[in-house]
């Protein structure tokens, strides 16, 4: 009976500290629960309006700035102000090694007037036609350079000899944000400017379905590969390894001939298809490619998988 009353009494002390602890509790809520890819509640400014409804319209986030935190975390020992800040980092991946090597750097879209000119062009030219390939945000910028760690020093990424890369690039497609850069007024002018991206954006997306997605596509041509998977030569289907014919090429399913030694190698083909199923409609490549009935349905394949499997609007 002493040990019941003596469980009680403590029960009872320790109820105003739990009620306590439910009263004072503290609400707001943490940077993890924070959405930091979206405007803060309290921004009213043009900018965050236009951030919103993109949001809205489109279904994925509008950023301009590839800084999504930048707050004061208290003092160091020496009173130098601590800062957190969270970036973009487009070099970031769910599975693999960072990319240490390379970064980017970004010249921003400040004033109002070119943003809104800016995102109004992305909508129509490319975030209306992507379909479930919307990426989870979108970084539009004036311009991109790309840099690389060469022995502890950041230089400008202009590849090498053999394999020159541009270090002012259009685009960089990164795990949960897609950067685009406007060029100053190149994006305007080009009425192309956006085909290249939204290409890219679609032989990335392919080029991660499973191999059973791409089996009746790639059906028509297996014969002209070995067990192992490797084109065979030209030469021994009885054309000539150093000639370009386009003609033989789409007789046995190929968009084009590559040139010399194969009428295909790697992925180059698939490519091509999809490049066509960008470029062109259906009436257009029936007009084109009579005479190729193979071709004609492969390409109808490609472009029936991009719809259904991402949801692109196709020409």
């Amino acid at each position: 009976m002493k040990n019941y009353l003596l469980y009680a009494a403590m029960m009872l002390c320790a109820m105003p500290v739990f009620t306590s602890c439910g009263e004072e509790e503290d609400t707001t809520p943490s940077e993890y629960e924070q959405n930091l890819f979206s405007p803060a509640d309290n921004d009213q400014s043009q900018t965050a309006q236009l951030r919103r409804q993109f949001k809205d319209e489109i279904g994925c986030y509008l950023l301009f700035n590839d800084t999504l935190k930048h707050e004061q975390n208290g003092k160091d020992v020496y009173g130098n102000v601590l800062w957190n800040t969270q970036l973009i980092d487009l070099t970031y991946q769910f599975i693999g090694m960072p990319m240490n090597s390379t970064k980017y750097t970004f010249t921003y879209l400040t004033d109002y007037a070119n943003q809104k000119k800016a995102t109004d062009l992305l909508k129509e030219k490319l975030a209306k036609r992507l379909g479930r390939a919307l990426p989870y945000s979108i970084l539009l910028v004036d311009s991109i350079k790309q840099w690389t760690n060469s022995s502890g020093v950041w230089e400008l990424d202009e590849g090498s000899y053999y394999s020159p890369t541009d270090p002012f690039p259009k685009f960089v497609l990164g795990t949960r944000c897609y950067a685009f850069a406007v060029h100053g007024t190149d994006a305007f002018d080009d009425e192309a400017y956006f085909d290249e991206i939204l290409l890219s954006i679609v032989i990335d997306k392919v080029n991660n379905l499973p191999e059973s997605k791409l089996a009746k596509f790639l059906s028509y041509v297996a014969q002209y590969e070995d067990e192992y998977g490797n084109p065979i030569q030209k030469s021994r289907l009885g054309y000539d390894d150093y000639s370009t014919d386009h003609d033989a090429a789409r007789k046995l399913g190929f968009w084009q001939d590559r040139g010399y030694y194969y009428f295909n190698y790697g992925n180059e083909d698939r490519d091509n298809y999809i490049k066509a199923c960008v470029a062109y409609t259906v009436a257009e490549v029936e007009e084109m490619m009579a005479g190729y009935p193979i071709v004609i349905e492969r390409f109808k394949i490609m472009r029936q998988l991009i719809i259904d499997e991402f949801g692109i609007n196709l020409k």
